[in-house]
């Protein structure tokens, strides 16, 4: 490749997870100019919506969801994408759809039926809308 690029900058941030993200936006304000790289890809909200689970694997984490320890006995899942980890963790803080609960209990796991361990795990209300 004969074409170089050349920026000017005043830092240069590698990742743009949790970390990353927060620190360029809080030197942009304070009038840094920043330049983020990140080694994954950018995904739209569409391109979500139409991965299967292994889909995302493959598109959002490092190595496809298959970084381990030297020795294989821990497996770590990172993100590799725009936004890094907040970007594939984010959907931990909210409730599951209805249809995703169904589907866990028509696998067999029947302790998400609508009941005391909802009560339990999420806000009444959420599921109020459901009833």
């Amino acid at each position: 490749m004969d074409d170089k690029v050349t920026f000017e900058v005043d830092v240069v941030i590698v990742g743009s997870g949790c970390g990353g993200g927060v620190v360029a936006h809080q030197l942009v304000q304070a009038g840094y100019r920043v330049l983020v790289l990140e080694k994954g890809g950018f995904y739209q909200t569409d391109d979500f919506a139409k991965w299967k689970e292994c889909d995302a694997f493959t598109h959002a984490f490092d190595k496809g969801g298959l970084c381990t320890s030297n020795d294989g006995g821990v497996v770590i899942l990172a993100g590799s994408c725009v936004g890094g980890g907040s970007t594939v963790n984010w959907s931990a803080s909210f409730a599951p759809p209805k249809h995703v609960l169904e589907d866990w209990v028509s696998m067999g796991l029947s302790q998400f039926r609508y009941g005391k361990m909802h009560i339990i795990l999420f806000t009444t209300s959420y599921f109020d809308s459901y009833q």
